[in-house]
């Protein structure tokens, strides 16, 4: 089942729309079908300070981290941060795609019980690729097709509903071992400085008059990569 077939009610016409309301940056979550424009390029028209991304393709494609590219075939999962510049390019003929664009707030204590960085799928320092069956592709295009449908409703219940899907993505994504061919190993402190400067140049340059300095101490940088000051300033020094 190919995820073009389980979400052809979704028209380029109200993509499109999508794309322009991530481009203002001012929701907190998007649901994108990537395989409808007749380009060989997915773009991903979004400030990658702010959101995070999980995606699901099909077909042959080449992914660009900022140290490498990775090849991928078949039906894959991929999961990144605003800590992870990368880009999708199609490598073959036939593709589809499909993914959650959100930002950090949309998962919080407060509205699900949990901290999205909390989840070990999008820990610093980690790139999460997984290959999936048959079975595994369909299980995952039927929650994808959910959370387009909420897209589409007016439900007063939609951004709850969602974010369960989002979460049951997430949850099942865990339960799978990611591709060991594409897990980089770092140490401890490469990591921790890599996710300390990348959240360091997210906060630049400063684009918009509401735009704030989020993180000016090294406590605030710390508590966003659940680490103790100290032990912070000890790896980036």
């Amino acid at each position: 089942m190919r995820i073009s077939d389980a979400t052809s009610y979704v028209t380029p016409s109200k993509s499109a729309a999508i794309t322009d309301t991530i481009q203002n940056d001012a929701d907190t979550f998007h649901i994108l079908d990537l395989s409808i424009a007749n380009n060989p390029f997915f773009s991903f028209d979004y400030n990658r300070k702010v959101f995070y991304t999980a995606t699901l393709l099909q077909g042959e494609y080449r992914l660009e981290f900022e140290d490498r590219s990775i090849d991928v075939s078949g039906n894959s999962l991929l999961f990144t941060t605003t800590k992870i510049p990368f880009g999708i390019h199609s490598t073959g003929l036939g593709y589809a795609g499909i993914s959650c664009v959100f930002k950090e707030e949309f998962i919080t204590k407060t509205n699900s019980g949990y901290r999205l960085l909390e989840f070990p799928i999008y820990k610093p320092g980690r790139q999460n690729i997984y290959s999936l069956t048959d079975d595994q592709t369909k299980y995952f295009i039927d929650i994808y097709t959910k959370i387009f449908d909420e897209a589409q409703a007016n439900s007063a219940f939609k951004d709850n509903l969602q974010r369960t899907y989002l979460l049951e993505i997430i949850f099942n994504a865990q339960k799978l071992a990611p591709v060991n061919s594409f897990i980089k190993t770092n140490n401890t402190t490469e990591v921790i400085a890599c996710s300390f400067i990348r959240l360091l140049e997210s906060q630049f340059p400063i684009e918009f008059p509401q735009d704030t300095i989020k993180f000016k101490t090294s406590k605030d940088f710390a508590d966003n990569l659940s680490l103790h000051p100290n032990y912070l300033n000890r790896q980036v020094n």
